[in-house]
């Protein structure tokens, strides 16, 4: 979608018109701890890539 608003096919407004949402997920609060360290470990992985991640965009 944002390819189709920088070829101004539409808005960003027009969006949620655009799109059809066919199920919504819920997290389930018995999984709160395995929620928790699995993020844990994704801002350790940013963390660690982060230096690359700019050399790579500039």
């Amino acid at each position: 979608m944002i390819g189709a608003v920088g070829l101004g096919l539409c808005t960003f407004d027009e969006i949620p018109n655009l799109v059809q949402i066919s199920k919504v997920f819920h997290p389930n609060p018995e999984n709160r701890e395995l929620y928790d360290e699995l993020f844990r470990e994704f801002l350790n992985i940013y963390k660690n890539n982060e230096k690359m991640y700019s050399r790579l965009n500039k």
